[in-house]
């Protein structure tokens, strides 16, 4: 006599094959399951979900939701933030917005990495006015947001140049007694380098800052700071050289980005005598069209 799978045993193979990104093999399972009358589960949707938003693909999570939805099967927390985060990547910004929206109609209670992923999505849109409306909204939802939320939308105002904007939100991450990350000096450091104005007094007081609350400058943080220097002119060559050194004593390796603002602020001779000093090969391509 043969051995029907069970529920569980169809279950284990879909999830086994979402999760290593098998889109069609999970699918397959799934349609075979419903064939042999299997009613498929909120873990079973759930798996199903997750890997079409792993693999990029807003449209086919949402569509198996809807699936589920229509079957009378209710989904948790998770799926939806599968859904939110997939569109939020693919930077559909409205959509993952209504996806939290029929979240909290369906009496779903959203987490503070569903309420990140619509902020992060307006955030990279550029969209400061409702990042904020749905930071706000996650507040009033007494979810306490996470450092990454804050950061979103630091980056939102750092894209525009908008410095003062983006440090009021960085004192807000400490107003809320949380730890800002390398991330969140980063992208207020950033707007220093897109400011319209000289910042770079800004930059260098929150490179000292961070640097004294323990926090390592990474590649992009050094890069901004670096960056930041090329509008201050003359008077800021110092800043560059001493951030270009302390960069490599901490053992930050320099890329393409790093030597091409180098070069913009003390100038290409300069550059080539301070790679020679502290040991570092310079790029042929530091004085082309490299990418800021």
């Amino acid at each position: 006599n043969s051995i029907e799978p069970s529920e569980r045993t169809y279950a284990s193979m879909i999830h086994s094959r979402a999760k290593r990104g098998d889109v069609a093999g999970a699918m397959r399972w799934f349609i075979k399951a419903k064939a042999d009358g299997i009613k498929p589960t909120p873990f079973i949707y759930g798996s199903l979900i997750n890997s079409f938003a792993k693999r990029g693909d807003p449209e086919g999570a949402a569509e198996v939701m809807q699936r589920a939805v229509q079957e009378g099967v209710k989904v948790d927390v998770t799926a939806y933030t599968s859904v939110i985060d997939a569109f939020a990547q693919s930077s559909y910004s409205d959509s993952a917005a209504l996806c939290l929206e029929t979240a909290i109609g369906d009496n779903i209670q959203p987490d503070s990495r569903s309420y990140n992923g619509v902020v992060s999505a307006f955030a990279k849109r550029g969209n400061q006015d409702k990042a904020i409306y749905w930071f706000n909204k996650a507040v009033e939802s007494r979810i306490q947001p996470e450092v990454s939320m804050y950061n979103s939308v630091i980056s939102s105002f750092a894209r525009k140049g908008r410095v003062q904007k983006a440090l009021r939100w960085l004192d807000l991450i400490s107003s809320a007694r949380l730890q800002p990350s390398v991330v969140s000096y980063s992208a207020a450091i950033s707007a220093c380098q897109r400011a319209k104005e000289d910042a770079v007094k800004v930059a260098w007081q929150l490179m000292q800052q961070m640097v004294e609350a323990g926090i390592t400058p990474n590649v992009v943080t050094y890069n901004a700071a670096i960056g930041a220097c090329i509008k201050g002119g003359s008077g800021t060559v110092i800043h560059a050289e001493t951030l270009f050194r302390h960069m490599v004593a901490s053992g930050v390796k320099p890329d393409d980005r790093t030597f091409w603002a180098v070069c913009r602020s003390v100038g290409k001779d300069r550059l080539a005598a301070l790679c020679l000093e502290l040991g570092v090969k310079m790029p042929r391509a530091t004085t082309g069209s490299i990418q800021r």
